[in-house]
């Protein structure tokens, strides 16, 4: 049997850029659903963070890859969250700001 996934093996990682609306619906949407067991890390692409609820287990990373006034690379954006990520959980999940997680969506993954 393989081992399932829960918050002491899993990190989850939000690339954001100036779309704090997005960013917040998201970031409450998985405070809802998975509560603050699991690390939640946002990863700003050289943008403001505008947090407007406490999101409990949450740290915000600024991307120091990308170069400052560069239109690109967000797949350095998305390299940053493997690196820092995988230092200290087995799985990592990526996701955009404007993904909304719905309740159940980890027993999916497992399942």
């Amino acid at each position: 049997m393989s081992q399932r996934i829960n918050h002491t093996n899993l990190s989850i990682w939000v690339n954001t850029y100036n779309r704090p609306d997005e960013l917040n619906a998201n970031l409450k949407s998985l405070q809802s659903s998975v509560g603050d067991l699991f690390e939640v890390n946002v990863i700003s692409n050289h943008s403001k963070v505008d947090l407007r609820e406490e999101y409990g287990n949450l740290k915000v990373y600024h991307n120091t890859l990308r170069p400052d006034h560069s239109w690109g690379y967000l797949s350095r954006n998305w390299n940053q969250c493997y690196y820092l990520g995988l230092e200290s959980h087995k799985y990592v999940l990526v996701t955009q700001d404007d993904m909304i997680f719905k309740d159940g969506w980890l027993e999916l993954i497992n399942d």
